[in-house]
């Protein structure tokens, strides 16, 4: 709108010109599409579909992304972040000269460099990843943690909100993530709908230099030595509050035998998708699970599912084989998104993991036994109700299911195998504290993603003696 302002004309004489641009920074930088957004959009889209941009078909083609027709997500996962890498990597001029150019060599060029800038960047982002999860495995007492505050010496400024982000959506909870060089402490931090993030770092105002953002996301920084105290602020603003769990909304249940590339091209109607016009996102119930094959090195996974007399495929980006908590055989419920394809003239149906959880589980239940537990990991007050005390039979049942599993067990997993689909929340929690009492005794180990499993043999110890056991004897009164 500055530019027609400055040529004195019409957005439709210039949309030819810079609309792929707009669309750019429309979809990326996550903006509402809705009125002159969404008009805009559209058309970089259908530009992208029929003459792109040297800087964004040379993009597209060094990353692989070659299946039409492209939607919003080419801008959001495949050119956005390539030329983001740059600025994140220090290097935005680069970038610049790229969506500037019309000479094919150049770009040819300037792309393979951006290419290469991002690969950095993923691999720093998995590094501090790395760094982080085992940070928490080592430190099992902040997994109970309402707000998860990491911080490391050096980790790249550039991409710790991206891994607060991985983080939040892996453990449901708001992140921060903080670099410190010297005396020195930078932050970045994600949060989930319900828990105002901007808020919650204004609550210590008194700690920060400087500060900003949204419910959702914020930067921040303050002295290295408040980084404790910054922590123990953020838990007990979050202690004042009902703290939200993570939601994945539902729009519509989907009969797999209805996938077809027909029902791909009734939804492409509702293009673009976005900010303010969300990707329709599918139910796909009771499916059991065939096979998870790892794909491009194990970043991502190929699941093979049957249910309902047909059999799907369904992608799982960004999971390695070692973060996927389901075995073949596992009946599912999965969330999904779908985008229409085409490969070698063939049509088809491209299925997105979203979420996915096991079919037999309420939901609401494992939620709210996750957070008596929490409770009682924290040692907070908790209703007396004599269903929470574990005894040593529980214990004795969950060694005896993690002795018989050759991979860690995430809590839902032992729900199943003690058949406890109907059970209550309280008696959830009761098999859930088990497996807590077992790792305060040493008898179990947890992983980063709070899954367990059997700790080399050591020393006998006493059950009634777990400070966990004499805490919950107390609460309960007996």
């Amino acid at each position: 709108m500055l530019v027609c302002a400055l040529e004195g004309c019409e957005a439709e004489e210039l949309l030819p010109v810079y609309a792929e641009l707009v669309a750019l920074g429309t979809i990326a930088d996550v903006a509402p599409l809705l009125g002159d957004n969404r008009a805009f959009a559209r058309e970089g889209l259908h530009l992208l579909n029929t003459e792109p941009m040297p800087a964004f078909s040379t993009l597209l083609r060094i990353a692989n992304a070659t299946r039409k027709p492209y939607g919003t997500s080419a801008f959001s996962f495949t050119i956005g972040p390539r030329i983001n890498a740059a600025g994140r990597m220090g290097l935005a001029n680069e970038a610049a000269e790229l969506l500037l150019c019309s000479d094919e060599a150049q770009a040819e060029r300037l792309a393979q460099q951006l290419n290469l800038y991002n690969e950095e960047r993923q691999r720093m982002e998995h590094e501090i990843l790395d760094q982080a999860v085992a940070w928490l495995e080592a430190n099992p007492g902040r997994q109970r943690d309402r707000v998860l505050v990491f911080a490391g010496e050096g980790w790249h400024e550039g991409v710790i909100g991206i891994v607060a982000s991985r983080l939040m959506e892996r453990y449901g909870k708001p992140c921060l993530m903080i670099t410190l060089e010297g005396e020195k402490a930078k932050g970045s931090g994600r949060s989930l709908p319900g828990f105002h993030l901007f808020e919650a770092l204004h609550s210590s105002a008194h700690l920060m230099q400087k500060y900003g953002g949204h419910e959702l996301a914020a930067g921040f920084s303050l002295p290295a030595s408040e980084v404790e105290r910054l922590r123990e602020e953020m838990n007990a603003h979050a202690a004042c509050r009902e703290m939200p769990f993570p939601v994945q909304q539902i729009d519509a249940k989907l009969d797999p035998a209805r996938l077809t590339p027909e029902l791909a091209d009734e939804l492409a109607l509702l293009e673009p998708f976005g900010q303010g016009n969300p990707q329709p996102v599918f139910a796909l119930q009771r499916m059991a699970l065939l096979a998870a094959t790892p794909i491009s090195e194990n970043r991502h996974l190929r699941l093979t599912l049957e249910g309902a007399g047909a059999r799907v495929t369904v992608m799982a980006f960004r999971t390695a084989p070692e973060d996927f908590d389901f075995v073949p055989g596992d009946l599912l419920d999965l969330a999904v998104t779908l985008e229409a394809n085409e490969y070698m003239g063939q049509r088809g149906v491209t299925l997105i993991l979203r979420q996915a959880k096991f079919s037999l589980l309420a939901n609401e239940a494992v939620l709210q036994a996750s957070r008596l537990v929490e409770q009682a990991q924290r040692r907070e007050e908790l209703a007396q109700n004599q269903a929470l005390l574990p005894q040593r039979d529980d214990g004795a049942l969950v060694y005896r299911m993690l002795q018989k599993q050759k991979a860690p067990v995430p809590p839902e997993r032992l729900f199943l195998l003690a058949d406890m689909q109907e059970s209550s929340v309280e008696q959830l929690a009761r098999l859930w504290l088990a497996a807590e009492v077992l790792r305060e005794l040493g008898v179990a180990g947890t992983d980063g993603a709070g899954r367990y499993s059997l700790a080399p043999p050591g020393e006998k110890m006493d059950w009634e003696k777990a400070e966990l056991i004499q805490f919950l004897k107390g609460v309960c009164d007996l």
